[in-house]
């Protein structure tokens, strides 16, 4: 960047301070943030007793244990400006179920 740019950005971001209002450079919903992709599976085994169902259940949601990250912070008055900090979920869940089909 010249000197000339960097003034330029400098001069933007401070007339957006404690505004609402976009930089006039910066296309709108400029920031994507990072996809969503997670593996959920579930084993299920069906018992039979007499007339009756037992049913066994593992499940798993985010079984691959990828974080899933939150978009980054727009704020552009915080020192973490376009850091990501948090993740959207949590890492991986395992749940046991048994039900009873009468």
């Amino acid at each position: 960047m010249a000197n000339g740019e960097i003034e330029i950005v400098r001069q933007a971001r401070q007339q957006v301070e404690g505004s609402r209002h976009r930089p006039a450079f910066l296309p709108q919903n400029n920031f994507v943030g990072p996809g969503i992709g997670r593996v959920d599976a579930s084993i299920i085994r069906n018992c039979r007793i007499s007339t009756k169902m037992l049913q066994f259940r593992l499940e798993g949601f985010n079984v691959l244990n990828k974080p899933i990250w939150n978009d980054p912070n727009t704020t552009l008055s915080s020192p973490l400006y376009g850091t990501i900090t948090s993740t959207r979920t949590p890492m991986r869940e395992l749940q046991l179920g048994l039900k009873f089909v009468f």
